[in-house]
């Protein structure tokens, strides 16, 4: 009787290691973004700190000229154009030479959108 031939399996790396180098590219040029959403900003000397693994639904950064910029856009953004959620988790972040009144009014103004859960971003190098 005679003998049959194994033929041994062929595993081709090429297409998984291409794929890797994809997401590599991706997940550094994903990164990247996000970094450059938020406008820098010179933040109140204090001492507090943003609690580390927090996630904020909105960060609005009130900036030295008195406009607020949201973190996902570029133009200004006026507090009555802003319609939030109760249940949204928001971070304010503001300019030392920022007017402060302007911050005490968009925080009046999400408190009448029902919203509980505001968070301020003060102290140096806080950029969160």
């Amino acid at each position: 009787m005679p003998r049959r031939r194994r033929s041994l399996a062929v595993v081709e790396l090429t297409p998984m290691i291409d794929v890797v180098f994809l997401l590599i590219v991706f997940f550094l040029v994903a990164a990247d973004a996000t970094r450059m959403s938020r406008p820098s900003v010179s933040l109140v000397d204090g001492p507090g700190e943003a609690p580390v693994g927090t996630h904020w639904d909105h960060v609005f950064t009130l900036q030295a000229n008195g406009q607020w910029r949201s973190g996902r856009e570029d133009e200004p953004v006026r507090p009555t154009q802003i319609k939030l959620k109760a249940t949204d988790r928001v971070l304010l972040r503001t300019d030392a030479a920022a007017p402060s009144g302007l911050l005490l009014e968009l925080a009046g103004h999400l408190r009448g959108q029902g919203i509980d859960h505001v968070e301020f971003a003060v102290g140096a190098g806080v950029d969160q």
